[in-house]
């Protein structure tokens, strides 16, 4: 792993609440749930100082506060330490949202930790279908929101595509944008897919998946490129309490 690529700055209260964890106390209530939105986030390994560790009264021993002085970390600001010691530049905390702080309490919180795939040229999306098909293998319901998905010769592969990740029982299926020989094939292929054009989806630039208006799947470069090869893509997928659509 590159140094530094995975070292994440948190502010004082973080701190002493994942000392608190890692050293085997008891926790409160509170700073359970608290853990619990720091561990979603935390990747890789804590990045501090000297002067963190007075603040908060943590125990430092004398070996790591030789260790952290030979590293040079010995009083930068919380935002010193982010910029120049870590890859995201962002500092992990439980009360504030400007940047750079990520408050991982907040449901409101911009910057979210998200599960995401990326295929550069001329690599098979051969992982990312099957993802998907895992990810809709449950749903009642599937919104498909790309406003080129409609295109030909596009459509008859996104079908094809499309066929190939849902779950064979019932299921409503919403699209921005598809022809009747689309809605056709897919009525041929499932008879208990009831499947429906939906002039209200519109209004976005993205591509998107909504699976039951809980897991949302952005697409990066269309849903035809779930297939076609020939440009790079990228999905991202989201758990969500409702959808945009």
């Amino acid at each position: 792993m590159p140094k530094g690529r995975y070292q994440v700055v948190l502010d004082d209260n973080l701190f002493k609440d994942y000392h608190k964890f890692k050293n085997g106390e008891k926790l409160e209530k509170g700073e359970i749930e608290r853990i619990k939105c720091l561990l979603h986030y935390f990747k890789g390994e804590l990045i501090t100082n000297i002067a963190q560790y007075e603040r908060t009264g943590q125990p430092l021993s004398p070996e790591m506060k030789k260790a952290l002085a030979k590293n040079g970390l010995k009083r930068q600001t919380k935002e010193e330490l982010a910029q120049s010691r870590t890859m995201y530049k962002v500092i992990l905390c439980c009360g504030c949202s400007d940047f750079p702080y990520v408050n991982v309490t907040s449901d409101e919180e911009k910057i979210e930790n998200n599960l995401s795939s990326f295929y550069d040229f001329a690599e098979k999306r051969d992982k990312a279908i099957k993802h998907l098909k895992a990810l809709c293998s449950g749903a009642k319901k599937i919104v498909v929101y790309d406003l080129y998905f409609d295109k030909q010769p596009k459509e008859t592969r996104n079908i094809k595509t499309l066929i190939s990740i849902l779950p064979r029982k019932k299921l409503t299926l919403l699209f921005s944008n598809i022809t009747q020989e689309g809605l056709k094939a897919l009525k041929e292929e499932c008879e208990e897919w009831e499947a429906q054009l939906d002039v209200t989806l519109k209004g976005r630039h993205d591509r998107y998946i909504i699976v039951d208006d809980k897991i949302e799947i952005i697409l990066s470069s269309g849903f035809d490129h779930l297939s076609d090869d020939s440009s790079d893509f990228m999905y991202v997928v989201r758990v969500t309490d409702k959808s945009r659509f």
